[in-house]
């Protein structure tokens, strides 16, 4: 019997170097690879299905079977390997949500975009509709919840020039090259969300293949007082109402949830240096910002 075969229509707009890698990362386990050049067609991947041409595309792999299943991604869609065999379906086609990874492939907010999707040969000839209905589908975000959640969507790992060009063709989000640069050394996420974090370090199965060079601007120092009318950060003065007496040791520490709480608003990195006093002590405490987050309140007070 025939095996089936898993092919990779992958959506190629500039991201030269990640599409080298792709192809290398999966040469072992898909089949066959088709790159769609985006610019000869002048629309997005999203648009494009509202067009004849992918479904030509498609008819004109060799070929084909019945049952060959075809996986439409963006370059920087990625499955890991290992779960690769979990791209089936049993209905005319399958949408995946992907968690978004900036800069480095252990850079996340954990948010999730909808990204690739696959279909069988035998659905593009059964279902005349079926890139309209995928369109359809994408569009409306009452579906999200819907599709499956794997894998992840690459945003910046290619240079910085050619970043801005992709974003704003795939994704709409219009930054210049030098902010995007800002958005990097300050380990900012860049998506298509309109609240900007600094991301967290969190366990990815990608295992650092497609990351590029990297660095990070140097640490910065914040200088906080805590006194009885507020909080004083980089002389900028918060007023608040202190309790005379507090839960120490807990989640209810009210004094280090309001001081995080304001840190929050300078996009510090987890290197960066916070020096906090309070008005009782003779000196104060030097610790990084990511020791400040995990430090039990009896160290900060």
């Amino acid at each position: 019997m025939k095996k089936n075969r898993l092919i990779n229509l992958i959506f190629h707009f500039n991201e030269d170097e990640l599409l080298k890698k792709r192809l290398e990362y999966y040469k072992d386990v898909i089949d066959d690879f088709i790159v769609v050049d985006l610019k000869l067609f002048g629309v997005n991947s999203f648009d494009l299905l509202k067009t004849d041409e992918i479904k030509n595309i498609v008819k004109n792999i060799p070929n084909l079977n019945f049952d060959d299943v075809i996986w439409c991604s963006k370059v920087n869609e990625i499955i890991p390997i290992d779960q690769i065999g979990q791209l089936t379906t049993y209905s005319d086609f399958e949408l995946y949500n992907h968690t978004i990874l900036n800069w480095l492939d252990n850079l996340s907010c954990n948010r999730k975009i909808t990204g690739s999707y696959i279909f069988t040969y035998s659905s593009v000839l059964r279902n005349n509709k079926l890139f309209l209905e995928i369109h359809y589908h994408i569009k409306y975000a009452k579906n999200f919840i819907n599709n499956k959640s794997f894998g992840y969507t690459l945003i910046g790992f290619e240079p910085n020039e050619k970043l801005s060009e992709s974003l704003n063709f795939n994704y709409n989000i219009d930054l210049t090259p030098t902010e995007l640069s800002y958005y990097k050394t300050n380990q900012l996420s860049v998506d298509n969300y309109k609240t900007v974090e600094v991301l967290k370090d969190i366990n990815c199965q990608l295992g650092g293949y497609f990351n590029s060079s990297f660095e990070t601007r140097p640490p910065i120092t914040v200088y906080v007082d805590i006194l009885p009318e507020g909080l004083v950060i980089d002389d900028q003065i918060y007023e608040i109402e202190l309790p005379k007496r507090y839960q120490l040791g807990s989640g209810y520490d009210y004094i280090k949830n309001e001081v995080l709480k304001y840190l929050k608003y300078k996009l510090l990195i987890d290197d960066d240096i916070i020096d906090i006093k309070n008005k009782t002590e003779d000196k104060s405490s030097v610790l990084k910002y990511i020791d400040l987050k995990n430090s039990i309140p009896s160290e900060i007070t």
